[in-house]
């Protein structure tokens, strides 16, 4: 459910976007939400390489160590 409550329609940021008199609270807006979901995705898969590249290389190193120690 959404309600709608008045807002300062002064805009005192640099944007220069207006500022609407009135917002709607309560709705998350779509676009928002689906930016978000997106954010959060990409954050996830980036840390995700990042420990799959440091458990390779850990992995490496143990081999390499198994390696030396065979010799």
């Amino acid at each position: 459910m959404s309600y709608l409550f008045p807002v300062n329609p002064i805009n005192k940021s640099t944007d220069t976007e207006k500022i609407s008199a009135v917002e709607k609270i309560g709705d998350e807006a779509r676009d928002a939400s689906q930016d978000l979901d997106y954010q959060r995705h990409k954050e996830d898969r980036e840390l995700e390489e990042k420990v799959g590249k440091l458990i390779n290389q850990s992995e490496l190193s143990n081999f390499s160590k198994a390696l030396e120690s065979t010799d």
